[in-house]
């Protein structure tokens, strides 16, 4: 047995462990369960994609036989498939005629994982399309189960419904928003470990060099525009505008990391930009905004004299 295919097996234990410990409650478990991609990350960036589905196999037998199947097949859609889908494309690569090696784009790596959330969101909208209120009326059936018993008086009650609707309205996407975080999350940290000791397959990337594909800014325009119409369509289109706007979150980030190398106050105001992010929620519009412009204009090209990139390439 290679040494390659015992680490698979063993990222499988370990994902496995990871993934059921969330059933101890404690806010331990709760990191744990958050870091079950990590392994799988780690073998598919520093193995290779066969390694990663060994991996993904032997914890998903675990976990079956651990927890009911339907567990097993939350794990497989949530879990294991971003991690699959991402290595293999991470994977991909091309020798240019310069002899130089060109890989996946990490702005590609990143609509791949939209285009998945977007896909789980038509797919939820659809379950639920039937339903009273549709996919936002059964958000708002589970905050009731879950938050029926809080509220005490009647001006709390009001309070409590109406915090609920509102979030009702937002669940679908902030559930698909920290999922997408949540992967990207577990890949950074997977590629960062295996850099550190030059076991990755492929080689990082300058994050101020990110780009997106156009697609998902005509994406974001069809959400925006459906949003605005009503009932079920609304409800679907105001979400699924939310999940693409993430890409564009990190493309702003990337921008402003660009523009600010030679800004002398720099490492303060990144500072400034992540707290807000963190704490207020609200910048995210703006550095969203930046990462739209960008993907059209061109703004480090002109403002930093970057070399423009073409990634329809």
């Amino acid at each position: 047995m290679s040494r390659q295919l015992i680490l698979a097996i063993g990222a499988g234990v370990l994902t496995a462990l990871f993934y059921v410990a969330v059933g101890l409650g404690s806010f331990g478990s709760l990191i744990l369960a958050y870091l079950a991609q990590l392994p799988l990350f780690a073998i598919a960036l520093g193995a290779g994609f066969a390694h990663a589905a060994i991996a993904v196999g032997v914890a998903a037998v675990m976990i079956a036989a651990a927890l009911p199947l339907t567990v097993a097949a939350l794990f497989l859609g949530t879990v294991a498939l971003p991690v699959l889908v991402l290595a293999n494309r991470a994977l991909l690569s091309r020798t240019n005629p310069d002899g130089s090696t060109e890989w996946y784009p990490p702005g590609h790596l990143l609509a791949a994982l939209n285009a998945i959330a977007l896909a789980a969101l038509v797919a939820v909208a659809v379950l639920f399309w039937g339903r009273e209120g549709g996919m936002v009326g059964a958000g708002e059936a589970l905050l009731v189960e879950m938050t029926g018993g809080l509220a005490v008086g009647d001006a709390s009650r009001q309070a409590m419904v109406a915090a609920r609707e509102r979030l009702a309205w937002l669940l679908p996407a902030l559930v698909l928003i920290s999922w997408q975080i949540m992967v990207i999350v577990n890949g950074l940290l997977a590629q960062g470990a295996l850099s550190r000791f030059s076991l990755n397959l492929r080689p990082g990337a300058p994050f101020r060099e990110l780009w997106l594909p156009h697609w998902l800014s005509f994406a974001l325009v069809a959400a925006l525009v459906a949003s605005f119409l009503p009932g079920q369509i609304g409800d679907l289109g105001g979400n699924a505008a939310m999940v693409v706007a993430l890409p564009f979150v990190f493309l702003g980030l990337s921008v402003i990391h660009a523009l600010s190398v030679r800004w002398p106050a720099r490492t303060f105001i990144l500072v400034c930009v992540y707290f807000g992010l963190v704490v207020a929620g609200w910048p995210a519009l703006i550095v969203a905004a930046i990462g739209v412009l960008e993907t059209w204009l061109s703004l480090r090209q002109r403002f930093s004299g970057g070399r423009p990139q073409d990634e329809e390439e």
